[in-house]
């Protein structure tokens, strides 16, 4: 959830999960405040064991947006996205530490912009920003 102001509407959801026998998480991360926090959630989501990632904030409800978009993009291609737009590598460090081209590694960021900024229209965010070159 995007505050801990959102527990009103969220605990239905968690009685729910716990009354059907699903484990789950819950965490307050804001998409505005703690992007970084956001983007390792969802880059670790898959080593968590995580299947579904059920977001919801109220406002500025970006926090869905982002856990799906992120969570939806291949690994090869939110790897090279992650170390590239978030992190500041450059392309040959990409290519260098993934063991491809740096060619095969503009590649993967292109894909991984391209699929972001569909995900996020799609998610209902009127304007998807194209990400710096």
């Amino acid at each position: 959830m995007g505050s801990t102001s959102d527990w009103d509407v969220m605990q239905h959801c968690v009685q729910t999960l716990e009354q059907l026998g699903i484990a789950n998480e819950r965490r307050a991360i804001s998409a505005h405040r703690t992007p970084d926090l956001v983007i390792d959630y969802c880059r670790s989501a898959d080593a968590r064991g995580l299947k579904v990632i059920i977001a919801a904030a109220g406002g500025a409800a970006h926090l869905a947006g982002v856990a799906a978009a992120l969570t939806q993009l291949p690994a090869g291609c939110r790897a090279v996205f992650l170390k590239f737009d978030v992190e500041g590598y450059k392309h040959a460090e990409i290519a260098e530490l993934f063991g491809c081209s740096v060619g095969n590694s503009k590649s993967q960021l292109h894909k991984a912009r391209r699929k972001l900024r569909r995900l996020l229209k799609l998610s209902g965010h009127k304007k998807a920003h194209k990400a710096r070159r």
